[in-house]
């Protein structure tokens, strides 16, 4: 079955079948008002990839019925909890901006804590997207000494009710608020496999946080295993006001369960690592699934220690293997989805870091569909996702088959004349894992 999975993927034929047969056994607007109908259809789907190496880098077309009505770039975000990121170069102290990072790092995944797992569109080649957040909240200091939030003007309190995370369509400017803005630009650079190059920037905090996104993904039949691409680097995240200090962080992997029951979840294993060489400080974090009496719980334990990130081999380290090769200078700890604190051994005391339940996200500005362009995510996935919303799922297909037929023309194209995709965002410079904003970029924001 491996090397069926595997032959049927390059050619799109098994993406076909499978397309047929659910057609077979759905109805032209099946109900989809049980999450769980499309999580059983979909495991039944990747139970014939059982030991494929690499699930998303086959060639294989999903029926819309069991995707969620959303582009790839504009499901992938770090920032749903943006005041985590623009609080990172707020303090002189070199330590505190590490833990600052940290926190900004646990608090990324907001929403694997907060709604349902989504499987969007993959984006197709050249596909871009654009948005801002209007960081609203500031982190303060209770009387203990706990990063809190403000309660600040938000008006997306009810956004914890939902299953995708808010958006507002609109626009808005420097000019508009005296609050930070973040800007987000992303590009789909490679669709075999598939990437996408981004970019966070906050001029008003000088700061940016660039990447790839690329997943490798594997299916065990009670788990699917998801870990960084070879594309995948880390983000790093680059801080103008504090002489250019670059923190290179590094993704832990992922463990999406919950097949069997129907309650998909997902869950961080193994280690993230964050470091910069020009403060030498480093943060080793591992976090693992201990199952207690029947509940999951994500268990986080970390150290931030002074060492040497040149010469160090901080990436291989363990938490014990950093507690013994350089100074600790914290201690975090705590589950990933619920409270995390940290400890300074300056004070000996124990804090809130942060309390991933007690977030509340702060909606996305995206422009109205009509000042898109032709490749962004919303003008490509337009008519898709309209069919999807009126349960039309019959014709929602036939216009996905028809954007993917499109991209197969175009493929073939530039295959025969030998011209190679250039990105328009991006410069076409992807070994170090850090894309470069092009200087004339066509930015719609």
């Amino acid at each position: 079955m491996k090397a069926e999975a595997k032959e049927f993927g390059k050619d799109d034929e098994f993406g076909m079948i499978i397309e047929h047969e659910l057609e077979e056994q759905n109805p032209k607007k099946p109900s989809t008002s049980n999450d769980s109908s499309r999580i059983f259809t979909l495991l039944g789907i990747m139970r014939k990839f059982i030991g494929v190496k690499d699930l998303l880098n086959l060639r294989v077309s999903l029926p819309t019925q069991i995707l969620d009505p959303i582009s790839n770039l504009e499901y992938w975000g770090y920032v749903d909890a943006p005041e985590f990121f623009t609080c990172i170069p707020d303090s002189d102290d070199p330590l505190e901006r590490m833990i600052s990072t940290v926190r900004w790092w646990i608090a990324k995944d907001l929403k694997f804590t907060k709604y349902k797992i989504l499987k969007p569109f993959n984006s197709v080649l050249g596909e871009q997207f654009f948005c801002k957040w209007v960081v609203e909240r500031d982190i303060e200091k209770d009387l203990l000494g706990n990063d809190v939030l403000s309660n600040g003007d938000d008006d997306s309190n009810e956004a914890t009710n939902k299953k995708m995370l808010p958006t507002k369509v609109g626009n808005v400017s420097e000019e508009d608020t005296d609050k930070p803005i973040i800007e987000y630009i992303t590009e789909q650079v490679s669709h075999h496999p598939p990437v996408s190059a981004f970019m966070y920037r906050c001029q008003k905090k000088k700061m940016q946080a660039v990447g790839f996104d690329h997943l490798a993904a594997k299916f065990t039949g009670l788990s699917v295993t998801i870990s960084p691409g070879t594309w995948a680097k880390g983000i790093f995240l680059t801080l103008f006001s504090r002489n250019d200090e670059l923190y290179e962080c590094k993704h832990s992997n992922a463990a999406i369960s919950g097949w069997l029951t129907g309650s998909i979840k997902v869950n961080c294993i193994g280690k993230f690592v964050i470091k910069c060489k020009a403060t030498g400080l480093a943060a080793i974090v591992e976090v693992s699934s201990k199952n207690w009496f029947g509940m999951t719980n994500d268990v986080l334990n970390g150290v931030v220690v002074s060492c040497d990130p040149i010469n160090d081999r901080i990436d291989n380290w363990s938490v014990k293997e950093a507690m013994q090769n350089g100074v600790v200078l914290a201690t975090i700890e705590g589950n990933w989805s619920k409270k995390c604190f940290v400890t300074r051994l300056s004070t000996k005391k124990k804090v809130l870091l942060v309390d991933m339940s007690s977030i509340v996200p702060t909606p996305k500005i995206v422009k109205p569909i009509e000042e898109q362009g032709e490749v962004e995510s919303r003008r490509v996935w337009g008519d898709v996702i309209s069919k999807m919303l009126e349960k039309d799922y019959s014709a929602a297909t036939k216009f996905k088959t028809k954007i993917e037929e499109h991209q197969r023309k175009l493929a073939a194209i530039r295959k025969e004349t030998g011209e190679e995709f250039v990105p328009k965002l991006f410069a076409k410079k992807f070994d170090d894992g850090m894309p470069v904003l092009l200087s004339d970029a066509p930015i719609n924001l």
